[in-house]
C-alpha cells in the first residue's frame, strides 16, 4: 500500500514498506509519479516489489553481485566484497531509497525502477519492465527514462550493463568508518527525474 505524503504538485510523493529491497536507516521506499494518473499503478508495482517471484530477486542479486566486480565508478577502492554465502546476501552491503513509475502504453504492464546505494561508494539500482528483470546497474533512471522514451520498441540493454555515472563529494557524509560516502542529493534527483519524465510526456504528446 502506497501512502501519498506529498499531493501538491503534479508529481506525487508517497512512501510505502519494502519487504525485500531496504533502505538504510527503515524499510520504507520513496515513489515518485509524473501525474496523480500513475496512482493506482504505482500501487500495483509496490505489490509487486513486495510479491516478487524469489527468482526475480536472486537475478537481481546476482548481477549486482557481477556488476560490483567490474563496476569502474567505485569510490572505494579499498572496498572488498566479502565471499558471499548466497547471492542474496549481498543486499546488506546495499541500500534501497526511491522508486519511479510511470504508466505504461499497457497499464496492466507492471513497470517501474528502483534506486540506492552500494557500500563501495556508488549508485545501485534496476528496472523492471512487464514484470520482468531488464536492467541492473548504476544508472537506472536514466535507463528508466530512455525506455519509456522509446516505447514502445525500445531494445533493452543487457540486465548486467551500465552507463558510469559520477556524483559530487559535496553530497557526501561519512560512515562509521570515516570513510566519505557518496549520497545523492534527493531534491536535484527528484527534480532531475519528474522533469525529464516531463519531456518525454511532451513529446509522445506533441508538446514540445
Amino acid at each position: 500500500m502506497v501512502t501519498w505524503t506529498n499531493k501538491e504538485d503534479e508529481a506525487w510523493e508517497g512512501e510505502f514498506k519494502s519487504r525485500i529491497f531496504h533502505g538504510e536507516d527503515d524499510d520504507n521506499l520513496i515513489v515518485y509519479i509524473e501525474n496523480p494518473s500513475a496512482a493506482s499503478h504505482a500501487a500495483r508495482c509496490a505489490a509487486f516489489l513486495n510479491e516478487m517471484p524469489q527468482e526475480t530477486v536472486n537475478l537481481i542479486c546476482e548481477k549486482i553481485v557481477a556488476f560490483e566486480k567490474t563496476d569502474k565508478d567505485n569510490t572505494y577502492k579499498d572496498f572488498k566484497m566479502p565471499e558471499l554465502e548466497n547471492p542474496i546476501d549481498v543486499l546488506k552491503y546495499c541500500w534501497f531509497a526511491e522508486a519511479y513509475v510511470s504508466v505504461p502504453k499497457d497499464e496492466k504492464e507492471i513497470s517501474f525502477c528502483v534506486e540506492g546505494e552500494a557500500e563501495w561508494g556508488d549508485n545501485i539500482g534496476f528496472v523492471i519492465e512487464n514484470g520482468k528483470l531488464v536492467y541492473v546497474g548504476n544508472d537506472a533512471v536514466n535507463y528508466y527514462g530512455k525506455m519509456n522514451e522509446n516505447a514502445p520498441g525500445h531494445e533493452a540493454a543487457p540486465v548486467n550493463h551500465a552507463p558510469q555515472n559520477n556524483y559530487e563529494e559535496e553530497f557526501a557524509s561519512e560512515n562509521d568508518n570515516g570513510r566519505p560516502r557518496i549520497r545523492f542529493k534527493k531534491s536535484c534527483l527528484i527534480y532531475l527525474a519528474v522533469y525529464i519524465l516531463f519531456v518525454i510526456l511532451n513529446v509522445k504528446l506533441g508538446g514540445y
